[in-house]
């Protein structure tokens, strides 16, 4: 109608649909403009018919679904068997293309879209990291620890016989930003010492002589190291035990953050204890590459 699409049914008086015979009886008018019998026509099958018919994209479309018992079988296994059946199946039906979608294809837009925000969340905190070190080796020193806390993840998981779902790998992001939080605090207070040590703001305490900079780095190192262990270990435990209540909630509502939760006090656990033997251990790297490279570049 004009520019819009208007739609028409036509319908039969609800008696024809419950008694098939008034229907064979029903008339109609040819094409000469005379009544007659439908049945001189057509021929009435009694069949199942659809109840409403679906499209997509102008195509027809049959949904199948089911409900999946997920502490036998999780949806990917479900979808991974189907996968395998339908090649046979649609070739015993030309014309018919199957498709996953449901909670697979959900799944597929989440896991996207949280690999999007997970290199955002990266850029974003090696961005911030090199504006406070004034660094850009030292960002990588920092956050070396987050692999280290998505094994830890893994191992816990693994360990409860949980599958990494959608709120594991939320809880898995957001771990990133926590695990950090150590670190970044771990660093500051070696570059702190270490600058004291020499009375020196910290680009002149980095151009000291090479012979004296391997004993002020671990002085450096260990004064941290004494000072920050028991305010990283409190404030890993205090967070760890804060989430463990809903990290192992065996019912009720809680179950549905259970894994996000869980992927937290795992990774944390686990990057904590890394932090207080691969942050010194990398730092101490790092300077060694600071002193070959000043030493090919002929500068103090």
């Amino acid at each position: 109608w004009g520019n819009e699409e208007v739609i028409l049914r036509v319908k039969v008086a609800e008696r024809y649909g419950q008694d098939p015979e008034l229907l064979r009886g029903f008339r109609i008018v040819n094409s000469a403009g005379e009544p007659i019998d439908i049945s001189a026509v057509a021929r009435i099958d009694k069949t199942t018919g659809v109840a409403r018919v679906k499209r997509t994209n102008q195509e027809r479309v049959l949904t199948v679904s089911a409900d999946v018992e997920s502490k036998v079988v999780t949806s990917a296994a479900v979808n991974s068997q189907i996968s395998g059946w339908l090649p046979e199946i649609l070739r015993d039906h030309p014309g018919v293309t199957a498709t996953l979608a449901g909670e697979s294809e959900d799944t597929d837009r989440s896991v996207a879209s949280m690999q999007f925000s997970a290199i955002v969340a990266m850029l974003l905190i090696y961005t911030l990291l090199a504006v406070i070190t004034n660094s850009f080796l030292q960002p990588v020193v920092i956050m070396s620890v987050i692999p280290f806390g998505i094994v830890g993840v893994i191992l816990g998981l693994l360990l409860l016989g949980e599958p990494i779902g959608l709120m594991a790998m939320m809880g898995t992001i957001a771990l990133a930003g926590i695990v950090v939080n150590n670190s970044v605090v771990f660093v500051d207070f070696i570059n702190q010492y270490r600058h004291a040590a020499v009375g020196l703001p910290g680009s002149a305490a980095r151009s000291q002589p090479l012979h004296i900079r391997p004993f002020l780095r671990w002085r450096s190192i260990l004064s941290s190291a004494g000072t920050r262990f028991r305010p990283v270990f409190l404030t890993s435990a205090t967070t760890v035990a804060g989430l463990s209540s809903l990290a192992f909630a065996s019912s009720g509502q809680e179950q549905f953050l259970a894994p996000m939760a869980q992927a937290i006090v795992f990774g944390l656990t686990f990057a904590t204890l890394i932090t207080l033997l691969l942050i010194p251990c990398l730092y101490s790297v790092l300077d060694d590459l600071h002193a070959v490279t000043r030493k090919f570049t002929g500068s103090n």
